[in-house]
């Protein structure tokens, strides 16, 4: 085999779920045995000589370094660059498996850029969000992507857009990974019903379960246990030298805490799964305030239909007692397959902001590994060194070669200046997420570099149904800042004889402590702002904030007689307020298409496509979420005291009649799905069911060697958190990719 004459073999746009689970998938099965064998007995070498101070383990050191450019340099390991348009993030503090706090160092001393979570769970650190975190021009490696689409106002008073969709996204190696809640739970059967394709319901079991173990443990175990004949699971894996310690359900107040749940199997998925449904039992003692909380509402008007979340979070095992999953190698005590000890959740309550312990199953912590070795070791050996990780990389277009593809791309060598650059490769993986593969192609389809890409390229937007709502003066102290992100979600509209098409989820959400006053009052102050007109709206902005600074002098001064509100702790804040966060099957009514006509209009527009143009906050389905939230018996009046039920409400502060005063009426979603949808090229796909983009230009049928693999190839609405069917689809997709590079 010699080297292709292209600069990488392929190359993959992004690295959330799409990107590396088709990266490391296809790593893993090209990956030369003879270099598996050099890289196996170098680590053996290194578990007596960790420092390799003996011959024996310098010798196999520089085997392994030769045998490496050898084969690079004949081709036969396969050149992999994935482009990202973010930095590194990792936490600032010592873990449990990295005292020293090596991993940022290790990664700048190989070129790679790197940012730290914020860490202040107080009110500065909502500054700290917003002057560093926030991406934005001039700070292009900000981890908090917020895409307002539409039209600014001219002069901020008059002529703007608002397309009625605001949508929350990552900015870093390791994509939605870094920003989203942990959730690993797999839709209903009837969510696939109309996908045109042959995923087969035995498919999506295996891939299903390969993702979960892709998550949980890594993803070249993944492919070996499935080269075993053991997805799903007969048997307890073999997790030896897993990134991660497995996913948990976590509901106690602290690790190791028996929860005292009732298990039983879960009805969305197949039966000899190797992981219970696990739900509130008798005894709650040990639980969290906020699980319990939110168990004990649903189960009073849904009895079955709720359970503790599948979370790809490592926890320690309940002590002293028996496995609740017998085919689950426990977290803890250690049983050779971890160290000894493992970054556990802390019940921070941050997870959404970066988990300080480092206990969440980011992706940044498997590209790492397998790219660059293992931080903490003295002589790190990375199992794939043919991966290259571009960071802070935003590509532009890709143009077709005669046998492969040119992709364009700016790279930010600082905050102020980019340098335009390109990079040929035999095959693109496009994984930038539902809205930077959209644009993207649409880009590229307007610049004609991919003329033959389908005319219903954009169609097919859905919000995932997505919502968030807050809910004051709860009976009980939920404490809102305990625990991980999300513990709980509860099923509706799911069962036969219910109206599947209105079928949604509701789940418990958390607030980081940094976060605790901005809810506090600011939910408050959008309240207030719906009672007021236009005219005198910032009049009411400035008079809340002088009104709030004059109360804290008060409050102040009157601290020695009585405690006051001022010095309460972030923790006691949302003590008696209950927020949820709820997906569901929308219409995937929206289409995308280019803005940036102006300075004024952002670079990708989304508008209904039914003919009456009917915003997207009037879908039918938020009217079934509010219905299960506020209607009688809902879960608002679990929540509340007697006798104010039917008066307290869930309230979602960007549909309020304040944002609509502020002309900001809008869904502010996390989740979105579409405008590349799977199909046929008889029915409009843009790309068939393993992700191959179609030509539709005369004589084409697929571009060879263009794929998409993310939230963008999703036809419809899943109702659900997207990640596990994201990781699903991608492995699912690595796996022809690879096959195809070997044929």
């Amino acid at each position: 085999m010699s080297k292709a004459p292209f600069d990488a073999d392929l190359v993959i746009i992004g690295s959330g779920f799409g990107g590396t689970m088709t990266a490391l998938t296809i790593a893993h099965k090209l990956h030369p045995q003879e270099l598996r064998d050099a890289q196996n007995k170098l680590k053996e070498l290194l578990t007596g000589d960790p420092k390799a101070q003996l011959p024996a383990t310098r010798d196999q050191q520089k085997l392994l370094d030769e045998l490496t450019e050898r084969l690079k340099d004949s081709g036969a390991l396969r050149r992999i660059v994935i482009l990202e348009r973010g930095t590194w993030w990792t936490t600032p503090l010592p873990t449990m498996q990295d005292p020293q706090i090596k991993t940022p160092k290790f990664l700048r001393d190989r070129g790679q850029p790197v940012q730290y979570w914020s860490a202040l769970d107080h009110f500065k650190g909502v500054i700290d969000l917003f002057t560093r975190c926030l991406r934005r021009p001039g700070n292009e490696d900000g981890l908090y992507d917020i895409s307002h689409m539409g039209k600014r106002r001219l002069f901020g008073l008059f002529g703007g857009e608002n397309d009625g969709v605001s949508v929350l996204r990552a900015n870093g190696v390791g994509g939605g990974s870094l920003v989203y809640s942990n959730i690993t739970v797999r839709p209903p059967e009837f969510i696939f019903n109309g996908w045109d394709t042959t995923w087969t319901k035995a498919d999506r079991d295996k891939y299903y379960e390969l993702a979960k173990h892709a998550i949980g443990y890594s993803i070249p175990l993944a492919w070996n246990e499935l080269a075993d004949g053991n997805i799903p699971y007969k048997k307890a894996p073999n997790v030896a030298g897993a990134t991660n310690a497995g996913l948990s359900n976590i509901s106690t107040q602290t690790s190791r805490l028996d929860p005292h749940w009732e298990a039983s199997e879960d009805p969305f998925i197949l039966p000899n799964s190797p992981r219970t449904v696990k739900r509130l039992g008798t005894d709650g003692s040990n639980w969290l305030a906020r699980a319990r909380v939110s168990q004990t509402a649903v189960k009073a008007f849904r009895p079955d239909g709720f359970h503790t979340v599948d979370s790809s979070i490592n926890d320690l095992t309940p002590d002293r007692t028996p496995p609740y999953d017998a085919l689950v190698p426990p977290n803890y005590p250690p049983s050779g397959a971890f160290p000894k000890i493992v970054n556990h959740c802390e019940r921070q309550g941050r997870c959404t902001l970066g988990c300080l312990p480092g206990a969440r199953h980011t992706l940044n912590k498997q590209l790492i590994g397998d790219a660059y070795g293992k931080p903490t070791d003295v002589v790190p050996v990375a199992q794939f060194p043919n991966i290259e990780i571009r960071a802070l990389v935003e590509v532009r277009v890709i143009k077709p070669l005669d046998t492969g593809y040119f992709v364009e791309y700016y790279a930010t060598e600082d905050r102020s200046h980019s340098k335009r650059m390109t990079l040929s490769a035999r095959r693109v993986i496009i994984a930038a997420g539902c809205l930077g593969t959209n644009e993207l192609l649409l880009r590229c389809q307007a610049n004609k570099t991919l003329p033959g890409l389908s005319p219903r390229l954009g169609e097919g937007f859905s919000t995932n149904g997505d919502f968030i709502a807050f809910l004051d003066k709860t009976k009980e102290a939920v404490n809102l800042t305990r625990g991980p992100v999300q513990t709980s979600v509860a099923h509706f509209n799911d069962k036969p004889g219910e109206t599947n098409a209105l079928f949604h989820i509701v789940e418990d959400e958390g607030i980081p402590k940094a976060l605790s006053s901005t809810v506090k009052y600011g939910v408050k102050l959008i309240q207030a702002l719906a009672h007021h007109s236009r005219l005198p709206i910032w009049w009411v902005l400035l008079r809340a904030i002088v009104n709030r600074g004059l109360r804290v002098i008060t409050e102040i001064r009157r601290n020695a007689q009585a405690r006051q509100e001022f010095f309460q702790s972030e923790e006691e804040l949302t003590m008696n307020m209950m927020c949820i966060t709820a997906s569901g099957r929308d219409r995937a009514n929206g289409k995308f298409t280019l803005g940036g006509t102006s300075r004024r209009e952002t670079p990708l527009r989304v508008t209904p496509m039914d003919p009456a143009k009917t915003p997207f906050y009037k879908d039918p389905i938020f009217q079934a979420i509010d219905a299960t939230l506020n209607g009688e018996g809902g879960l608002a009046d679990q929540l509340v005291r007697p006798e104010e039920k039917r008066k307290r409400r869930f309230r979602n502060p960007f549909l309020s009649a304040g944002a609509d005063t502020l002309d900001a009426k809008s869904l502010t979603i996390t989740h979105p799905l579409g405008g590349c949808g799977i199909g046929t090229k008889e029915k409009g796909g843009v790309v068939d069911q393993y992700g191959q983009v179609f030509d539709y230009s005369e004589g084409g049928t697929l571009y060879d060697g263009l794929y998409v693999a993310d939230a963008s190839i999703i036809p419809a609405a899943l109702g659900v958190n997207p990640s596990l069917t994201i990781s699903a689809l991608a492995l699912r997709i690595g796996e022809r990719v690879a096959a195809e590079m070997t044929a």
